[in-house]
């Protein structure tokens, strides 16, 4: 005969066995709420928010010349979780000042590529005559969605913990801008005298905006 007391250990043993589950499978469901599910190695414990972010950025280029240096390349560092870039060329044409020189619009192009060598992106075009240049190159991923994990790091201070998140994170891509001035317009000797110089280089400047996820942490 079964005595009362082993009744009430092995029922006690079953509803303890069962609490264990379902506190097992809630904090699996909810990773933010067991700091075993941090990433890296220290003694805080940080949490982790994904934030969208938008990181603006300029670069002023050098003179380029269309016949003896007519193209110069920029790095440009695009991060994890990236779903928008947008990529602008300005430049304004000296020829802006008609009585000084002595040809045409400039023609520009602007080439992107990524880390392996795969265009992104190729506009060409001239400023309007006396005016303002401007070639754009957008890039959208939709299939980049709001990172879920990880929600929380360790680290001994907040500088090795962002360390050890940007490392689980994983690195940033480096894209290649290429900029090349094709032409600088005909020359229009008829128009003006011919004493006057020839319009033959042209500086410009990129614009960018990256909209990415940046994992941001939270004091412990």
């Amino acid at each position: 005969m079964v005595s009362t007391d082993t009744v009430i250990g092995v029922v006690g043993a079953v509803v303890l066995a069962g609490a264990m589950v379902a506190v097992f499978y809630y904090e699996s469901q909810n990773p933010t709420l067991d700091s075993a599910n941090a990433v890296g190695e220290g003694a805080l414990t940080f949490d982790v928010a994904w934030n969208m972010t938008e990181m603006p950025g300029q670069a002023n280029g050098p003179e380029l010349n269309a016949q003896t240096s007519p193209s110069q390349e920029h790095e440009l560092t695009v991060p994890s979780f990236t779903t928008n870039v947008t990529l602008t060329l300005v430049w304004t044409d000296n020829d802006a000042r008609p009585q000084q020189l002595r040809s045409g619009p400039d023609t520009f192009r602007i080439v992107v590529t990524d880390q392996d060598g795969n265009e992104i992106c190729r506009q060409e075009g001239a400023n309007p005559a006396g005016g303002e240049g401007r070639l754009t190159c957008a890039y959208t991923n939709s299939s980049v969605e709001q990172p879920t994990t990880p929600r929380r790091v360790r680290g001994n201070d907040t500088a090795d913990a962002q360390r050890q998140l940007d490392e689980a994170v994983g690195g940033a891509m480096t894209w290649t801008v290429t900029v090349t001035l094709v032409s600088t317009g005909e020359q229009a000797p008829n128009q003006l005298p011919s004493q006057l110089p020839t319009d033959r280089t042209n500086a410009y400047r990129l614009d960018w905006t990256i909209n990415h996820w940046m994992a941001e942490l939270s004091p412990p």
